[in-house]
């Protein structure tokens, strides 16, 4: 219903990673360009709708200025603009079925961004799912991996309407999730992408 935006800051340390949007750690070691979106989305694809800035500043209700956790920009990826399912899983290198799997409503538009990188070990990133919607509504952010060690493409979910909004009619807190830290292993030694997703659902 209401669009929702995933957050992401900094790619740290490292690996030096994303809804969010994006920081980066990594375990062993990791080579990312512009992990930080400190140069906006350069060396990002995209699709739907993202970007990045310094800060975010969303309406009330609910409202709040949202900044990165490191860095001097945060990316952005919004539900609203977005592609249809299926060529946002196409993109993500995942499928429309996978999607719909991460939540009991499915799926219908998103946006989403990726990059690829060369690492081992693992890649940590900060991320902040923000939304106006509210249940029965229940709009979604996952990340996804894929590279060696790894069978197809990862897909995890983040964060989802249902997960922290209150009862029916009623939205969810105020800068959404707050930010969260996720470390994903990245079981081999070479190239790697990773992506992010919203969705409206």
């Amino acid at each position: 219903m209401f669009p929702s935006r995933t957050i992401l800051s900094r790619l740290l340390s490292t690996l030096l990673v994303a809804l969010a949007l994006i920081a980066w750690a990594g375990a062993a070691w990791a080579t990312i360009t512009n992990a930080d979106f400190s140069g906006g989305l350069t060396n990002w694809s995209t699709t739907g709708s993202a970007s990045a800035a310094a800060s975010f500043t969303y309406p009330n209700p609910q409202g709040g200025t949202i900044s990165p956790t490191a860095g001097t920009q945060v990316a952005e990826v919004l539900t609203s603009g977005g592609v249809n399912r299926n060529q946002l899983a196409s993109f993500l290198g995942t499928t429309s079925a996978t999607l719909n799997s991460l939540t009991v409503e499915r799926g219908t538009r998103g946006g989403g961004l990726k990059t690829t990188f060369t690492g081992s070990g693992s890649i940590t990133f900060d991320w902040n799912f923000w939304t106006r919607d509210y249940p029965p509504f229940n709009d979604f952010a996952f990340v996804t991996l894929s590279g060696p060690g790894i069978s197809g493409t990862q897909v995890q979910l983040l964060s989802s309407v249902s997960m922290f909004a209150g009862p029916a009619g009623t939205n969810g807190p105020n800068n959404g999730t707050g930010w969260n830290t996720t470390t994903l292993s990245l079981p081999g030694n070479g190239v790697y992408t990773i992506g992010f997703g919203a969705m409206n659902a």
